[in-house]
């Protein structure tokens, strides 16, 4: 069973695992842009 059987079967498992990466990947990126505006901010005083 190679990877494309698998997302054939299950389609709901594959979307469901992208679709929580893309949310991590988000969080994480958010994360650093406001941990970057705040040391910005704090640089300016």
């Amino acid at each position: 069973m190679n990877i494309t059987d698998f997302i054939n079967i299950h389609p709901l498992i594959f979307y469901s695992i992208i679709s929580a990466a893309s949310l991590i990947i988000v969080a994480k990126s958010s994360d650093l842009l406001v941990y970057a505006i705040s040391n910005y901010a704090k640089k300016l005083g």
